[in-house]
Formats: C-alpha cells, sequence, structure tokens
C-alpha cells in the first residue's frame, strides 16, 4: 500500500517577523483550522496512487488569529486546542513548578475561551497534564483528548456543541505501545477520528485511531495499533506543532 502522506517542505514564512518575546509570552498565535501559516512546513498527503507519485503544491493555509489569554489570567500559554463544533478555544496554561524537584510540572485544568477572548469556564482535567501539548479535540467523537504518555493512556472528555465538558464522565483509553515519546504536537481527523501525534523524539508522526468513549469493556482495554509517518526531509527540521487540515487532508507542521 502506498504511503497515506508525503513530507515536503512548506515556503509560507511569518508576516510578523521580530515578535518582542514579553508579547509571545502573553499570546498565542494560532490558526482556527489548526497551526498558524507562521513558518510552515508540511506533511502533504500523496495524491498518486503509486509510491513515490508527486504530490500537489502547497497552497497553504492563511487564516491567522492572534489569541490573547490575559482575560484567562494565563501569561504563559503552554497548549492550545479549538472545538470548532461549539466554537471554544481550549488554553493549557504553563503548569508551576512541580513541589519536589525530581517531580515533572502539571496542569490540572484547561480554560474555555470563546473568539472574543472572553473566559466561558474551565474544564477540570482526570489526571495531572506533564505534557500541554499532547492535547487534541476530536470532533468526529465530540471529545477533547490528552495523551499521558508516562501511563500509556488517553483520557477522552466528552464534549460537543454546547461547549460543556464532562470532566466527571471522563473515559481513560488505552494508548499505543511505540517505546520512548515526546509529543510536540496532537491533532486529529476531524471525519474519521484519527490521532496523529508529532514525535520530537525520534522526529515522525504517530497515527493511531482510539476506541470509541461509548464502546464496550473489551475495546475500551485494547491496545490500538499503530503505525508511523516519516517526515523524510522535515526530520531534520525542529517542529514545535502538528495540525490536520480537513479540507485537503494535509497534515502541517511547525518550525521552531
Amino acid at each position: 500500500m502506498p504511503p497515506r502522506f508525503q513530507a515536503r517542505r512548506g515556503s509560507v514564512r511569518s508576516h510578523r517577523p521580530g515578535l518582542h518575546s514579553k508579547t509571545l509570552a502573553r499570546c498565542l498565535a494560532v490558526l482556527l483550522l489548526g497551526i498558524a501559516s507562521a513558518a510552515l512546513s508540511s506533511a502533504l498527503r500523496a495524491e498518486g496512487a503509486a509510491a513515490g507519485t508527486e504530490a500537489v503544491p502547497l497552497r497553504g493555509l492563511r487564516q491567522k488569529q492572534m489569541i490573547r489569554t490575559e482575560r484567562l489570567d494565563i501569561r504563559r500559554p503552554a497548549g492550545l486546542a479549538y472545538a470548532a463544533d461549539s466554537d471554544h478555544f481550549i488554553v493549557i496554561p504553563a503548569p508551576a513548578a512541580a513541589p519536589q524537584p525530581t517531580a515533572a510540572p502539571a496542569a490540572h485544568a484547561a480554560e474555555l475561551m470563546d473568539r472574543f477572548h472572553q473566559p466561558v469556564g474551565s474544564i477540570r482535567l482526570p489526571a495531572p497534564l506533564t505534557n500541554a501539548r499532547a492535547i487534541a479535540y476530536d470532533r468526529h467523537g465530540e471529545r477533547l483528548l490528552l495523551l499521558d504518555v508516562a501511563s500509556r493512556s488517553l483520557h477522552a472528555i466528552r464534549g460537543g456543541a454546547a461547549g460543556t465538558f464532562a470532566s466527571d464522565l471522563a473515559v481513560r483509553l488505552e494508548a499505543p505501545r511505540v517505546g520512548p515519546l515526546r509529543p510536540v504536537g496532537m491533532t486529529v481527523d476531524p471525519g474519521s477520528g484519527e490521532v496523529f501525534v508529532l514525535d520530537r523524539l525520534m522526529r515522525r508522526i504517530l497515527h493511531f485511531i482510539p476506541a470509541a468513549a461509548d464502546a464496550g469493556p473489551d475495546a475500551l482495554a485494547a491496545v490500538p495499533d499503530a503505525d508511523w509517518i516519516d517526515l523524510g526531509p522535515l526530520a531534520s527540521v525542529e517542529l514545535t506543532g502538528l495540525a490536520f487540515d480537513p479540507a485537503s487532508g494535509h497534515l502541517f507542521t511547525l518550525d521552531a
């Protein structure tokens, strides 16, 4: 079977160069469809039926919005997801220092914000989140997904168009057993529920399909099959984010 995605370097560059570091600490540039088009590199879907067929040139996702989080009392946002069905942003603050030097700092809650930067609520996380970039909203399953690498589990919090998240009904799913993993980006195909995780450690993308939240006990306990997407020429690039464009079926990565 030919590869579903082919890695390819993008040419879009930031049109806001030289942003002051203080501004970057207070706001987070994001694309409403995923990651902002600043300094994009891309992993494009293969358009041909045979391996090695040239992919259609990237047009680039250009719609961008600067998200400000001061009204959430978050000065250092560390993670972001977009719930398209409720039109809310889910912001993870940078965790405070761990109480013990040997423990990793973790976030215990996420904040909800509308497109006008107004706070609309909080989401209590079912488990401390040590990696704020291992979070994504699954529109296919109407749920917020949080990947816990340490326990190899995937926590699913039911969401929906109403913009409410039932943290007390969160479901623990199994994650793939794939060895060392350091996520720096996570996204979900809204049409199929497929999950993609950008691994900074091995410089590749993990791909798997988690169990549905309403699946039976056997399905919830089953470890999902997984495969890897090779980054090709992008493996040498310092990548820090991942997004899926449902319109084109392309995966986008963000340069550091």
